[in-house]
């Protein structure tokens, strides 16, 4: 095998690694915890967004919610935790909040998360 192909193998086994801890959810309703909460950068994309890891009904999952456009996301997040945009600031305030959610599929394949009102 050449060396460029090789690499590849190499990237698309960290990826999977990547993929087994942090999976996307089966289309559904599920309850959720919070374990994890951080603000991070996107340099391909060049926007700040607030990363979350989720264990939901068992399973682990993750979100985005970036500092943009996108910012209703963000605040359907922590009304559905029970916290008021003006309550909210720092994203460890966030770690062991719960809540509940629905994973919609859409026809591109992608899975999204809608997060309800308690």
């Amino acid at each position: 095998m050449s060396k460029t192909l090789e690499q590849i193998k190499e990237k698309l086994l960290i990826a999977n690694e990547r993929l087994k801890k942090s999976l996307l959810l089966e289309p559904g309703d599920y309850r959720f915890a919070i374990l994890s909460a951080e603000i991070r950068h996107d340099d391909k994309r060049g926007y700040d967004y607030l990363y979350v890891k989720l264990l939901c009904d068992g399973e682990t999952a993750s979100d985005r919610f970036p500092f943009d456009d996108m910012l209703w996301k963000l605040a359907t997040l922590l009304r559905s935790v029970g916290m008021e945009i003006d309550d909210w600031a720092d994203p460890q305030e966030l770690v062991g909040r719960s809540g509940k959610l629905t994973a919609e599929a859409h026809d591109d394949g992608k899975v999204f998360y809608k997060y309800l009102k308690p």
